[in-house]
This record gives structure tokens, C-alpha cells and sequence, in this order.
């Protein structure tokens, strides 16, 4: 019993001692930094099958350096924090540069095993003892090191040969027939052919990839493989202008590739001159340097294998400059966009909800958007995000054993409860998931206390009239301020526990009067407590009315303010407005009447110009328009029109006419009069539209007037002719009685 007693008693002591420190030392919060965004992060298991036979080498081949050059791509590209790459070379070799004579001289490394950058030196410093045929049973191995590895979202089994495998040879038929075995239990296929390989069809249905015809060189080969096997999400071309990288959208990784001579990624750099950094940084990758290939053969490799991987910190929207050696052409970006989800509850007022104290039950609508984490715009179409960008609300109250999803853009409804859980998913490019589970931002809508809706309460104020005049100020009607809760008055519980106020806003007395029975106040302007009329100053004037009802839970519910318009004045409505704009009516009718003069006024057709037109002469003959002049003068008011000089005589056939207008700007230009009223030519003759007139000793007449003017009494009245909107004239020369030319001119008016 002893014994029992004391082991007892040292266990208390430890337990006592340990409550001591923790009571000493302060609880250590616990604190758990989850992304708002979330890629969904594939893991990468892949066995690639190294063909280092003798075919791979044979008469100074570079097919063995070649397919070197790919092991070391396609680990550049991996995230060694979840991926692993593991090479099945066919024959033994050494993986630090030595060369032995034998294969006994060293211990062999086969597979090799990929598990960290730095690993991938193995690669480049392998080399094959010693090369023969070319087996099958490589293959065989990858494929069950795949089946019985750990699980991986993507398992890809890629076989890098010159394709004469033992016992298939140049049969591409059986060879496919092989390698589609392979691609069952998850695994993916991907052959790649070097030299003289077989060309063999993609089976994507069944899971085997092939490079397509248009990529025939390595590099395109490679590039058409890591988006094949990684799903990268490649930038389009026009976003790289020679070193300008333009990023329309804000980037949380840059992974750029770039092949070709010397190729090589020196830096990223804004506009500020400041660099991006660059993480899971690689080194340049380059042919092998290997002394020889494979100890039984002396080969060489293929010096213009470059290739450089670099991953970029997040880059936010904006131009920068990328650094880099080797071709514009064989530069590949990968990128992840840098985005956020925004989410927007609108309720059946119209009204977003941000704040969990305002979230009552009733029918919400949901709309959602991604945003650009730098610039909070809406990139939810975006063309870097994808074509098929979805988004949904997910529900789940404390009632309910399964969420409920609604799409986007849905109205929900809903009900009192102590905790309901809100939340917004979406996927864009295929690959991306982006929640707000677990952004701090949106925490209040985990765990949502929605209470009960609140109740529709309203006032309603109204006046009678707007305008008082002060003074019939014995006359003036109170304005009416109407409560009610769900359309009735509210009861007289309903109002003890409602708090009233009005407010006008300047230094005017008013009264508050209730109304018995109505749930209704009258307001009366410009009366102190007992009634007095207290003269105010003229103006105008808003009253606000507000009110809170508490309900028998105690939640406030405020109605939305309800207002009224009013103004005092000396004079009624009409005369004070007639008085407080005489000015400005003033000015308008001023303003009107120098308008009117001016449209009344008589004016002349804008432009007359030349329509059809026929000159004859004896010399000349007959010219359909040819050297016939209009000049028309709207300042001056005259027109001039003119014929080709005659060799008959000195004087040319040509009139000048004085006008007068006869029709005001409210005619259009093109249908505007006007008179002849005087004339300047040499002509003897002249008709003006159908009227004929002769010069009569310097003055013109008609011809009809011609007998008359022989009388010394007779007295030619002025010239005054009127035309139509197409006037028509005509010019003669008659020297010595002889008609030599005549000149035929019909016009129009033009706007």
C-alpha cells in the first residue's frame, strides 16, 4: 500500500507542478493563416523511362544528350514540396561525372531518384557504362513503380527513346499496342520519339500523348510536353513585345521557360526599376558535358541544348521588363493569377448587406465576383482567367445535414437561425478553386446569427400645402406625420415604445401635436408650446421626421427618414415667383425679340450658282456652258454673269444685277426670292425669267415699254423684276442691228 501511495503521490505533484506553468506562463494563441485563395495544387508523380542503348550513341548520335536535355526540362518544372521525378535508364550508369571502364568498377544508381533541385545535376552528369540493346523491361518496371507508389493526383509514365525496342523493333503498331497497356490505374502515357523513331498517333481518350505533326523540333516537342503533363496555364504571345511584359492581370507565380543558344533568364524588373524576385530558382540548363556518352561508344552531344526555368515571386497588374538571352520564339510564361472573391448579399430593398448585425431573415440576392487581389477590379471574364469562370454561394444552417448550393446571381431566402454558414466558391481555368471559407474577411458569414426579419415600419409625411404666406398666417395648415408598422397605425403600446423627433433645418419654432387614435402627429410651423405664432424668416425650409420602434425583443427598427419641402413668403406663390425671376424673364424676352428681329429680317439665298447654260457667237459658235461665269456677292447683293470674250467685239456678253431680297430667314436658303432691281451691262438686250427688257439711252425697260418711251412724257418707273428659287436669264449683243451672241443662263439656289 505503501508503494501504491507514493507512485500516487508523485503523479499529483507532476500534475500540480504543470497546472503551476500554466498558470505562470500565458496561453499561447493559436493562430492558423489559411489562403483566400486556393490553386488546387496537383501532385506530380512521374517515371520516365531513360533509353540509353547503344542505337542512342551509335555513329556519333546526340539522340542520348537530347533526351538528357528533356529529364532535366521536365524537372526544372517541378514543386519538389509534393513532386518527385525517379529516371528508369535501361542500362547502368553513374551520376556524379565518373567514368568507369566497367560497370563493376562502381556501384550502378538505377532508378535515380528525383526529390530536389540540386538532384538534377545527376542528370546532367550521367553516364552510361556501357550501352547494348534496347529492352522492354524498363518500361515494365516504371509502370509498377508507378501502380505502387503513394497516391498523386497526376502519375505520368513518359518513355524518351529512339524506338527499336527487343522483340518489336519498327513496328509502331505493336509498339503503341505496348505502350497503351501502360496507360491504365491513373497513369498517364507520353512517348517521345528521338531520331529515327516511329511516328506514333496521341490516344488522349485512352490516356497516350504523342507530339502533334506541327512540333517538329525539340523545343517545341518540350514545350507541347509540359503543357501537356503539368497544365500550365499559358500567357498569350502578345503580352511579351520583344523584353515589355505586359500584365493586364494581377500574378501570384510566373513560371517563364526560355530555350534556344545561350538561353538564359537574368531577372524580371517593373516599372520602377525594382527586380522580381525569383523562388524555385534553377540553374541554366545545357547540353552534357560528359566526356563520352557511354563508355563503348565514342559519341558527341549536341552543344545547342539550352534551357532555363525560373518561377517568379507575385507580380501585381502593370508593365515590366523581362531580361532574358536566346530566342523570342522559344520563350514559354506560365502563369497563376492573383485574385480574390468579392461577395455581395442585396436585400429585397435594395440594400447590400456588409455587417452580420444587419443580416435578418428574408430573400437576399447573391453576386459574387473574382477581383484582382492588387486592384480589386472585376476580372471574373478576364480572358486570362478562363472561359468557364463559375461561381456558387454554398449554404448550411444548424439545421441542415448538407449544404445547399445556389448559382450565382440567385436569390435566397433565409430563415431565424443561431448559426447558418455562408460561403462562396469558384473555379476558373480549369485547375483553380478560390474560396472564402477560410478568408478572414468574410469570417462573419461563418457562423451567422440571423435574426428575425425586421418589421416594416414607415413613416409618411405629408403637407397640404408648401406655401404659406405670412399673412394669413391664421390659416396656415399643420403638416401630417403618419407611423405604421406592416401598413396599420401602430397601437398605442406600439407608440410608447417608439421615440419620435422632427428636425427643420434653421432656427424655426415649431409645435408637435398627436393625434388620438391615428398613430399620426401634426406639425405646426412657426407656434411655440402653447399655440403663439411667432413670425419667421422668409425662405425655404425642410422638415425630417424620424422615429425607432423597439420591439418586444429589443431590436431597434428605424423607419427611413420621411421629409417635407415648404417656404414662407410676403407675397403668394405666383407673385413672389414672378418678383424672384423678373430679371431672367426680363432677359428672355429681350433675348427673343432680338431673335425675332433678326429671323424677320429679308435676306438673300445663301448661294445662287450656275445650273444650265448655253453661249453662241458668230466666232465661237455654240458652247454648252463653256467660259460662261456666275459671281454671286451675298454682302454686296449683286450677281455678275458672264460669257467668253468674242472676237466681234471689245466688250464681253456679261450684266451685273443689283438685288433685293424678298423673303426672311425663316424661308430655307434654297427656296429664299428675291427682285432685280437694277442693272449694269453693255448688252443691248436682256431677259429676266420670261420678261424681255432693252437699254433705252442708259436705262433699262421692259420691252413692251419701248413705243411709250419714244413719248417726252413718259416717265420708265423703277426697275424692279421679281424671280423665282430657279431664276432664269438672258444676255443678247445686238452691235449694228446684227444679233452676234446670246448668252442663256439658268441658276439655282443652294442652302
Amino acid at each position: 500500500m505503501k508503494k501504491k501511495s507514493k507512485v500516487l503521490y508523485r503523479i499529483s505533484s507532476l500534475l500540480l507542478v504543470l497546472l503551476m506553468l500554466m498558470s505562470v506562463f500565458p496561453a499561447i494563441p493559436f493562430t492558423a493563416s489559411a489562403a483566400n485563395v486556393t490553386k488546387t495544387e496537383k501532385s506530380y508523380d512521374i517515371a520516365v523511362v531513360f533509353d540509353n542503348s547503344g542505337s542512342m550513341y551509335l555513329d556519333s548520335k546526340t539522340d542520348w544528350a537530347r533526351a538528357k536535355y528533356t529529364m532535366e526540362i521536365f524537372a526544372s518544372m517541378l514543386d519538389y514540396k509534393k513532386d518527385r521525378l525517379t529516371v528508369f535508364p535501361m542500362w547502368e550508369v553513374t551520376t556524379d561525372g565518373s567514368t568507369p571502364t566497367s560497370n563493376k568498377e562502381k556501384a550502378s544508381e538505377r532508378p535515380i531518384e528525383i526529390t530536389k533541385y540540386s538532384d538534377i545535376e545527376k542528370l546532367s552528369k550521367m553516364y552510361t557504362i556501357v550501352a547494348s540493346g534496347t529492352p522492354f523491361d524498363p518500361v515494365d518496371s516504371a509502370y509498377d513503380y508507378l501502380v505502387g507508389s503513394a497516391k498523386k493526383d497526376e502519375k505520368w509514365l513518359v518513355v524518351l527513346t529512339d524506338g527499336e525496342f527487343n522483340g518489336i523493333g519498327t513496328n509502331a503498331t505493336l509498339l503503341k499496342q505496348e505502350l497503351l497497356k501502360k496507360a491504365t490505374n491513373g497513369i498517364k502515357v507520353h512517348y517521345l520519339g528521338f531520331g529515327s523513331a516511329q511516328s506514333l498517333e496521341s490516344d488522349i481518350a485512352k490516356g497516350f500523348y504523342t507530339p502533334s505533326k506541327k512540333a517538329t523540333t525539340l523545343e517545341a516537342k518540350l514545350i507541347e510536353a509540359c503543357n501537356t503533363i503539368f497544365q500550365r496555364s499559358v500567357l498569350p504571345e502578345d503580352r511579351l513585345d520583344g523584353n515589355t511584359l505586359n500584365l493586364d492581370l494581377s500574378m501570384k507565380k510566373l513560371i517563364v521557360f526560355v530555350q534556344g543558344q545561350g538561353a538564359k533568364i537574368n531577372a524580371l524588373v517593373d516599372s520602377n526599376g525594382e527586380k522580381i524576385n525569383g523562388t524555385l530558382s534553377n540553374e541554366q540548363r545545357k547540353y552534357s558535358d560528359v566526356k563520352y556518352g557511354a563508355g563503348n561508344y565514342k559519341c558527341q552531344t549536341d552543344t545547342s541544348l539550352y534551357g532555363h526555368v525560373v518561377t517568379f515571386d507575385a507580380c501585381a497588374k502593370g508593365k515590366y521588363k523581362l531580361d532574358y538571352t536566346g530566342s523570342r520564339e522559344a520563350v514559354q510564361i506560365f502563369y497563376e493569377p492573383d485574385v480574390d472573391v468579392d461577395i455581395s448579399f442585396t436585400n429585397s430593398d435594395g440594400q447590400r448587406i456588409e455587417k452580420p448585425e444587419d443580416f435578418a431573415a428574408g430573400e437576399y440576392t447573391v453576386n459574387s465576383k473574382i477581383v484582382d487581389a492588387s486592384t480589386r477590379e472585376d476580372v471574373t471574364s478576364h480572358e486570362l482567367m478562363g472561359k468557364d469562370v463559375k461561381l456558387s454561394t454554398y449554404v448550411k444552417t444548424s439545421k441542415d445535414s448538407e449544404r445547399k448550393e445556389y448559382a450565382n446571381g440567385s436569390k435566397i431566402t433565409f430563415e431565424p437561425d443561431d448559426s447558418t454558414e455562408v460561403w462562396v466558391e469558384g473555379e476558373y481555368l480549369g485547375k483553380y478553386k478560390i474560396s472564402s471559407k477560410d478568408d478572414p474577411k468574410w469570417n462573419w458569414l461563418s457562423g451567422l446569427k440571423v435574426k428575425e426579419a425586421a418589421v416594416d415600419f414607415k413613416i409618411n409625411a405629408s403637407a397640404e400645402q408648401t406655401w404659406y404666406k405670412l399673412k394669413d398666417h391664421d390659416k396656415w395648415k399643420p403638416i401630417r406625420v403618419a407611423l405604421t408598422i406592416e401598413g396599420q397605425p401602430l397601437t398605442e403600446e406600439q407608440l410608447k415604445a417608439t421615440q419620435f423627433n422632427v428636425a427643420i433645418d434653421a432656427d424655426l419654432k415649431y409645435r408637435i401635436e398627436e393625434i388620438p387614435g391615428e398613430s399620426a402627429f401634426n406639425i405646426y410651423l412657426s407656434q411655440d408650446e402653447t399655440g403663439k405664432y411667432i413670425e419667421p424668416e422668409i425662405g425655404k425650409y425642410k422638415l425630417t421626421a424620424t422615429a425607432t420602434y423597439v420591439d418586444e425583443y429589443g431590436e431597434k427598427n428605424k423607419a427611413p427618414d420621411a421629409s417635407v419641402e415648404f417656404e414662407f413668403a410676403k407675397y403668394g406663390a405666383f407673385m413672389s415667383w414672378l418678383l424672384r425671376n423678373l430679371w431672367w424673364i426680363i432677359i428672355i424676352i429681350v433675348l427673343f425679340s432680338l431673335w425675332l428681329f433678326y429671323m424677320t429680317r429679308k435676306v438673300l439665298p445663301k448661294k445662287i450658282v450656275k445650273d444650265n447654260a448655253r453661249f453662241n457667237s458668230i466666232s465661237a459658235g455654240d458652247l454648252d456652258g463653256g467660259g460662261i461665269d456666275v459671281r454671286y456677292n451675298y454682302k454686296t447683293k449683286s450677281l455678275k454673269i458672264s460669257g467668253p470674250t468674242s472676237v466681234e467685239f471689245d466688250e464681253q456678253c456679261a450684266a451685273t444685277f443689283s438685288l433685293k431680297p424678298l423673303d426672311n430667314r425663316f424661308t430655307a436658303s434654297n427656296r429664299r426670292r428675291f427682285a432685280v432691281v437694277g442693272i449694269s451691262s453693255q448688252c443691248e438686250k436682256l431677259r429676266l425669267g420670261a420678261t424681255q427688257y432693252v437699254n433705252f439711252n442708259g436705262r433699262w425697260i421692259k420691252e413692251t415699254e419701248v413705243r411709250m418711251a419714244n413719248n417726252a412724257n413718259f416717265t420708265p418707273k423703277p426697275l424692279y423684276q421679281e424671280m423665282s428659287v430657279n431664276p432664269k436669264f438672258a444676255l443678247f449683243r445686238v452691235p449694228n442691228g446684227v444679233l452676234q451672241s446670246t448668252l442663256n443662263c439658268d441658276t439655282k439656289t443652294k442652302k
